[in-house]
């Protein structure tokens, strides 16, 4: 029975899915639902806003502008909207791994105040009455990007993190059984090794999660975007990082699936 839920383990980490799975929709599900159903909104009222913008440059008449800057209005709208239900999927997300990762439940409160942010820039959108309160509404919002974007990119790194923290200890839990029944064939060199191997792999994985959310704390920076804490830089220089603590993942699993099926029986 272990071996099979290994077998689901090594699936969920090669593809990205989560450790428990479902048939039922669940709260994630329904949030990511959301999220794709906004987007589709948004592309279709952007379209539209393309469209009102470019007839209002070929004419210049006060109707083409003035169903431009109400296409405007609505393409800005549907962002927010966007934005909001992309920020509480990624909320939902942390917050199933916060049993277990200090640092979700400190950014999935700080995703909840980023949601709250998103619906006052709709009433702000809502009321702005002419083309120059709007683009003082567009220009507040471009200001307050950058923190936002650094925010969602902190987000998205903790929650890789947790996933792998989430699936050490999946695989902690399965092996733990096994651990007295390799002990006593201790005395086996590759057995030995193995058994070492797996506790120094475990202590890397661990430490390495911490260096990297450690690093991703840049980010909180409420200075200028710079090179240091720009998210698309970040993302890049702990992408290969992850990927080689996946690997590390697998090469445990690895380990342990043939100690168990060569060492396993009492």
């Amino acid at each position: 029975m272990r071996m099979k839920r290994v077998i689901v383990l090594v699936a969920c980490l090669l593809f990205g899915a989560a450790v428990a799975v479902g048939a039922q929709e669940t709260p994630i599900a329904k949030a990511e639902a959301d999220y794709r159903f906004q987007f589709d909104l948004y592309r279709t009222a952007y379209q539209s806003y393309q469209v009102n913008k470019a007839e209002y440059l070929k004419s210049g008449t006060l109707k083409a502008e003035q169903e431009a800057l109400e296409a405007a209005k609505e393409a800005s709208l549907a962002r927010a909207d966007v934005l909001r239900t992309h920020t509480q999927w990624l909320r939902l997300q942390l917050l199933e791994t916060s049993p277990i990762y200090l640092r979700s439940s400190e950014l999935a409160d700080r995703l909840d105040q980023l949601s709250q942010s998103y619906l006052a820039d709709k009433s702000k959108i809502n009321a702005a009455g002419d083309k120059t309160e709007f683009e003082s509404v567009q220009a507040e919002y471009t200001t307050a990007l950058p923190q936002r974007e650094r925010l969602i990119a902190q987000s998205q790194i903790e929650l890789k993190l947790a996933k792998l923290a989430l699936f050490r200890e999946e695989i902690m839990r399965l092996y733990e059984p096994l651990i007295p029944i390799l002990t006593t064939h201790q005395q086996i060199p590759e057995v030995e090794q193995g058994m070492t191997r797996v506790a120094t792999n475990f202590d890397d994985l661990n430490a390495r999660i911490q260096t990297l959310s450690e690093n991703a704390k840049v980010l909180e920076s409420t200075d200028i975007r710079t090179t240091r804490n720009d998210p698309a830089t970040v993302n890049r220089t702990t992408t290969k990082e992850l990927e080689s603590l996946r690997q590390l993942i697998l090469n445990t699993i690895s380990i342990l699936s043939e100690l168990e099926a060569r060492y396993g029986q009492p």
